[in-house]
């Protein structure tokens, strides 16, 4: 006797189903009613959120595992990651994750000056979420008056969050109140610059624009791992910075992630040439001068090749400006390298000479040779899962 697969039992018919891509499952309900019924057993969704879009926590959301598929994650479920903003000079970095009853859009700024091993701070921008009539809603989180419609736009990767209702996000009492505010908030040297950087996201305050960004994996023998740092970069404060190698490991590059009006976000502001390592003794470093004199460096052989570690004391000549408190005695590897300087609107930029130093994995230091000046940076702990 033959038996029919619309004769299997539902359970059975689920299991098999389960197995087809979610955008197949919609021609499998058109054949007939038997098929459409067992494409509506909600488990069957289950598994095509877990296996094509990673989503595995439907706590707080406003529908079943087949909504949440249907009206959210085909459309929006493969945004979720790391993103460099498109906002010259300053830039940003935000991450689109799901969390409770949403997918969430938020971005990350620096630490107050000068507390560079504090986390970023976080602050939510939209959300993406099944509202009360069960259709897929985006909204601004910013603002005084709570959450409100926004518009997103993808395209070729890019993604373009509008607002439209930018009047929500006025401060009550006012542009001089949410100055106030804002100077209050960021606590930097010059208030000059910090009024410039208000009036730029002030104008900008609906409009968002950003680009995948992508964190390199870890490498092998290498001084320190690629990543996301926060560095001190003087009157600008602290900025988030981006350090990855080249493909041949000789040369490390760390790109401006975030930016300021002298360089823009997106540019690279170290160059290290790991084929230029040294060692130097507390004398070499009593002085600016002095270092800045030291041109082929004398590696013993018995050091070894590569990356092994040159461990050294450290010091920073008195001559030198720090904000930095406590600064390790120590370092592994020290490198010649090259930090770009340019004017206000990035003019005339050009590259002077520095020393690129690793006390650990975790913390890293440039010594501006020509500016006289140190700057720290620590490796951004946040994982952006």
């Amino acid at each position: 006797m033959t038996t029919e697969i619309t004769d299997l039992p539902p359970e059975i018919l689920a299991k098999v189903f389960s197995f087809l891509p979610g955008k197949c499952l919609g021609n499998v309900c058109k054949t007939c009613s038997c098929f459409r019924e067992t494409v509506n057993i909600d488990s069957i969704w289950q598994i095509r959120c877990a296996l094509e879009y990673n989503f595995t926590n439907p706590q707080g959301w406003n529908g079943s595992y087949q909504d949440i598929y249907k009206k959210i994650l085909v459309k929006y479920g493969s945004l979720r990651g790391l993103y460099q903003r498109d906002f010259k000079p300053y830039g940003g970095i935000a991450h689109i994750k799901y969390d409770t009853g949403q997918i969430l859009v938020c971005e990350f700024f620096a630490p107050d000056n000068p507390h560079i091993k504090l986390p970023l701070r976080e602050r939510k921008l939209f959300s993406i979420s099944i509202n009360k009539k069960g259709e897929a809603e985006v909204l601004c989180l910013k603002g005084y008056k709570g959450p409100h419609t926004c518009k997103l736009i993808q395209k070729n990767q890019k993604l373009k969050f509008k607002c439209q209702q930018t009047s929500n996000h006025r401060h009550p009492k006012g542009k001089e109140k949410e100055l106030e505010e804002w100077l209050v908030s960021k606590q930097e040297d010059f208030s000059d610059l910090s009024v410039m950087k208000f009036e730029e996201y002030y104008l900008k305050t609906g409009k968002y624009k950003f680009e995948p960004m992508e964190l390199p994996r870890p490498l092998q023998n290498v001084p320190v791992q690629p990543g996301l740092f926060k560095g001190h970069y003087g009157a600008h404060g602290i900025e988030i910075m981006h350090l990855s190698y080249d493909k041949d490991l000789k040369n490390i590059n760390v790109l401006k992630v975030t930016g300021d009006v002298n360089v823009p976000a997106m540019n690279i502001s170290l160059f290290v040439d790991l084929q230029r390592p040294m060692i130097l003794n507390l004398e070499q470093q009593e002085s600016m001068h002095m270092l800045r004199e030291i041109d082929t460096p004398d590696i013993p052989e018995e050091n070894g090749p590569g990356f092994e570690p040159r461990n050294q004391p450290f010091m920073i000549p008195n001559s030198c400006f720090n904000r930095v408190d406590s600064v390790p005695q120590y370092c592994k590897y020290r490198f010649h390298g090259q930090g770009r300087i340019a004017g206000h609107g990035y003019h005339n930029p050009s590259l002077t000479p520095g020393h690129f130093i690793v006390f650990d994995d975790n913390t890293l230091g440039f010594m501006w040779m020509e500016l006289l000046s140190f700057s720290m940076y620590s490796r951004v702990m946040e994982t952006f899962d």
